[in-house]
């Protein structure tokens, strides 16, 4: 009988023993499960915020992509107007060119004029 309670007794230690090393264990895988958890929530905000300056650099370089569309369509609009300046100014200095050039014949020719009068009344 002594045996038998000395088993109970061994039985009842080793009980213990396991309940105590599972308990232990248990914690263990607590608190690493815990780590983890908060490595995983740690990693969570750090993409959803890098998933937010993504999107806030996406609507920057949408911002830009557009300013600079206005920029080029601005650009050229100034570049025909100028070229059309250009032309414009081109024209007017022709017809003043044209213009002084034809009063320059003409004054040319009634100097000739009158020096062919000063020459046959001389001659």
């Amino acid at each position: 009988m002594r045996e038998i309670l000395q088993v109970y007794e061994e039985n009842a230690r080793l009980k213990q023993e396991f309940a105590a090393a599972q308990s232990s264990a248990l914690r263990e895988k607590n608190a690493r499960l815990k780590e983890e958890l908060a490595a995983a929530k740690a990693s969570t905000a750090e993409k959803a915020e890098l998933k937010s300056q993504v999107e806030v650099l996406i609507k920057q370089k949408d911002a830009v992509e557009a300013e600079s569309s206005r920029l080029k369509g601005e650009l050229a609009n100034l570049k025909t107007s100028f070229e059309a300046k250009v032309l414009e100014d081109k024209a007017k200095y022709s017809k003043a060119i044209d213009a002084l050039t034809e009063e320059r014949s003409k004054a040319l020719e009634e100097l000739v004029m009158q020096r062919l009068c000063v020459m046959t009344q001389i001659s």
